[in-house]
């Protein structure tokens, strides 16, 4: 047998293999076209992920983001900037763990998001809303106007 036919005996073996493990969705889709097989070299398709650098934010974007949200008066305007930035879950995780908050693999991004506002807004408000003190910025009612 020749170097050709011997690669060629190969490959269609790993091929057999490799539509032996597919399921009759993934063997429909790609007959029909919807899927393709792609070669990926077998020592990097080996090596760890690493999510950090798979997140659409950097480490040097972190203290901005919570120094913005620090300064925000209201949970609304908290959750409006996290939406806008459009951050995945890996990067709502270096978030939250910036500001030292727990982390489980359990947090969906919405809890994410709750734990980021709560810790960095909502911590706040509540404090001013227990020492009874109000602003025009946290409320429509001041509870210490004089109504007379």
């Amino acid at each position: 047998m020749s170097t050709v036919q011997e690669a060629l005996s190969s490959l269609f073996g790993q091929l057999a293999s490799l539509v032996k493990k597919m399921s009759d969705e993934e063997l429909k889709m790609l007959t029909e076209g919807d899927v393709t097989i792609d070669l990926v070299k077998k020592d990097e398709s080996r090596k760890p992920i690493n999510r950090a650098k798979d997140s659409f934010l950097r480490r040097s974007e972190i203290e901005p983001i919570v120094s913005q949200l620090r300064s925000m008066d209201e949970r609304e305007q908290g959750v409006a900037l996290l939406s806008k930035l459009h951050l995945n879950k890996a990067s709502l995780e270096l978030v939250a763990r910036h500001i030292d908050l727990p982390v489980t693999q359990r947090d969906n991004m919405e809890t994410l998001r709750e734990k980021i506002i709560e810790a960095t807004i909502g911590y706040r408000l509540r404090s001013m809303a227990i020492q009874g003190r109000t602003d025009p910025q946290f409320s429509t009612r001041g509870g210490t106007e004089d109504t007379a």
